[in-house]
């Protein structure tokens, strides 16, 4: 893993490659379908359903690309991230100079041909890169600051990419309009220079980043692909965060391509240059500044915290500019503080994903033994891009983007309805919410925990080592952590508990686990004493070393020596190893053996408190 300095010193190369990437990719989504249609006059009826067709295969393809650059990187023993930026990087400059360079062939369909193939090499050379650094990411290290900071960065790049595109490349085409109305009147050597600069641009940036990211190839398991396959869709937190992510681009994008209705509805239509100026330069100014503080409010206040208030910032922002029009109170200014509200939600919220889906990877390596960062970053580009699709539905918009940049009467008017747009709005933020709240839980000190193990084992490579390990911190899951759980009995106890940790993949057999459980029952009381049980069991149905803590409002009589009721629950599972029983018990007992550190846990307030405690035990007994 690089260090904190390492991180910091290419912090500006990585920028410039990230600028460079989303420049790339919003020129082609803005103007490569105008230069076919407006330049070349290539038939619509032909090339809608081509690109439709080569954009669904694009979402379809980016996991398999994901799995080529893990699996090819671990096999060669490469750094696959300075390899595949490198390369990937230098055939997309040279495809994307390609696809605005289209010869005069003889015929239209000939052209249309030349046209599909460089679009569709375009999309899998673009991914070669564009998966690769947003994975990247992971490689700076498991700081949490460090990697909100480079989330951060990395989201602040892509603005500065988007802004790039839509104005630096609109002057070029034109010094005095801007793109959607003029577009007839460009002349095609435009189109042709501006594909040559900005792949000269690409290949600069990859060139410089390639050269300061020094970092030494990190040796993992090859990856097979069933495996890789069964740890993507295995991994529940990473599809708690595509589902999350899937609903956010989809909210980005009809809020994006839909406020430009409210222009038509002011007492006097704005120009183009007031509507820059009031709205679009505010906006970016606010998504700017609230990347630049994203770290910071963080630390202030908790990533889920900030994710929360950036899902509903939005829904706040469009829903009032709808009432404020209704009642007929809303101006331009209004529309531009409006807009920059909502533009600060989802740039928190991007930033947030961001950061989700690179902790993704490493509980994906906690929870199955694999590390494959780009396999795990494809989630992020797949509801971008389905994102993508859903609103050409919605709005009936063109296959260009240029349009966020302006207001154009035609195409606003093509909306079927801004009511359904709200609702969708609406909807989904409702939805990114309840997902959120109810499933992810890579957070905390749960989170904490599961760093922790990782990095432990990656320093200590030997057998002897992780035999020491205090394997309590290793086996505790804070979703197996019950705080006051109403039970009649013992076996409504070990039901729920097994249940937990059936959920989180620990056992195989919530049978033949229960059936293990009760014959050490019937051998030996679940009940220690002070009222503690420890119930137990081991066997080849246990996947891993792990641990179910439940503290009961009524105490239950579980057999103690003491003839005390238990109130406190430790259900442990470990595999048939000889050696994970004897390290999890003994180091368990020695917790509890801390003065009050039990009644410590009966007082905790939540399940995270309650996880928290165990990890500061374990923390000040063992470190």
């Amino acid at each position: 893993m690089l260090t904190k300095e390492k991180a910091i010193k290419i912090s500006v190369p990585y920028c410039l490659v990230s600028v460079a990437r989303d420049s790339v990719y919003y020129f082609v989504l803005s103007f490569y379908f105008l230069y076919l249609s407006r330049v070349l006059n290539l038939s619509l009826s032909c090339l809608v359903p081509m690109l439709l067709f080569i954009k669904v295969v694009d979402i379809i393809k980016e996991p398999f690309i994901g799995w080529f650059i893990d699996s090819l990187g671990t096999y060669l023993k490469l750094n696959k991230f300075r390899v595949f930026i490198f390369v990937g990087t230098l055939l997309n400059a040279a495809v994307t100079v390609a696809m605005f360079n289209v010869p005069h062939l003889t015929t239209e369909n000939f052209e249309i041909l030349y046209c599909a193939i460089c679009f569709g090499v375009w999309t899998f050379t673009f991914s070669l890169y564009d998966l690769s650094t947003w994975a990247v990411l992971t490689s700076f290290g498991k700081d949490n600051k460090l990697r909100e900071a480079f989330a951060s960065v990395s989201r602040i790049s892509s603005l500065i990419g988007f802004s790039i595109t839509l104005l630096i490349f609109s002057t070029i085409f034109d010094s005095n309009s801007i793109l959607p109305k003029i577009v007839q009147t460009i002349p095609e050597h435009n189109f042709n220079i501006s594909s040559f600069y900005i792949a000269a641009f690409l290949v600069i940036t990859a060139c410089l980043f390639s050269l300061s990211y020094s970092e030494k190839n990190t040796a993992h398991k090859k990856i097979a692909f069933a495996k890789a396959q069964k740890a993507f869709w295995g991994n529940d937190q990473l599809i708690i965060t595509f589902a999350v992510t899937l609903l956010q681009q989809i909210t980005l994008s009809v809020f994006i391509c839909s406020f430009g209705y409210f222009f038509l509805f002011l007492p006097k239509i704005p120009t183009d240059y007031e509507i820059f100026l009031q709205v679009h330069l505010p906006w970016m100014i606010t998504a700017f500044i609230s990347l630049l503080l994203f770290k910071d409010l963080v630390k202030v206040t908790s990533r889920k915290a900030v994710f929360i208030i950036s899902i509903i910032l939005p829904m706040i922002g469009f829903v009032s500019m709808f009432l404020l029009d209704f009642f007929g109170e809303l101006t331009l200014p209004i529309i531009g503080a409006l807009v920059s509200i909502s533009a600060c939600g989802f740039d928190l919220s991007l930033a947030s994903t961001t950061v989700m889906t690179a902790d993704c990877v490493d509980y994906g390596e906690f929870k199955f033994g694999i590390r494959a960062e780009c396999m795990n970053f494809s989630v992020q580009t797949m509801s971008a891009k389905i994102g993508y699709i859903f609103i050409l539905i919605i709005t009936g918009l063109s296959f260009s983007f240029s349009d966020i940049f302006v207001k154009n009467v035609n195409l606003t008017n093509q909306m079927y309805s801004i009511y359904l747009c709200i609702l969708i709005v609406c909807i989904c933020s409702v939805a990114m919410l309840i997902v959120y709240i109810t499933y992810y839980k890579l957070h905390g000190s749960f989170f904490e925990n599961i760093l922790n193990a990782i990095t432990y084992f990656s320093n200590n490579k030997s057998a002897a080592v992780k035999e020491k390990f205090n394997s309590v911190r290793y086996a505790i899951d804070e979703h197996c952590v019950l705080y006051k759980l109403k039970a009649n009995d013992l076996d409504e106890v070990l039901q729920v508990l097994t249940d937990r940790l059936f959920e989180v993949k620990a056992i195989k057999s919530k049978h033949e686990f229960l059936k293990g459980i009760n014959e050490k029952i019937a051998k030996n009381p679940a009940g220690i004493a002070h009222g503690i049980a420890i119930p137990h069991a081991r066997g080849n149905y246990v996947n891993r070393s792990s641990l179910a803590v439940a503290t009961l409002k009524t105490p239950l009589n579980c057999g103690a020596s003491d003839n005390k009721p238990c109130d406190l629950f430790f259900l442990i599972a470990v595999p048939d190893d000889g050696v994970s029983h004897i390290n999890l018990l003994s180091n368990l007992s020695l917790m509890l053996s801390e003065p009050g550190f039990a009644d410590k846990l009966r007082h905790s307030g939540s399940s995270e408190e309650i996880t928290k405690r165990l990890i500061s035990c374990e923390r000040n007994l063992f470190n």
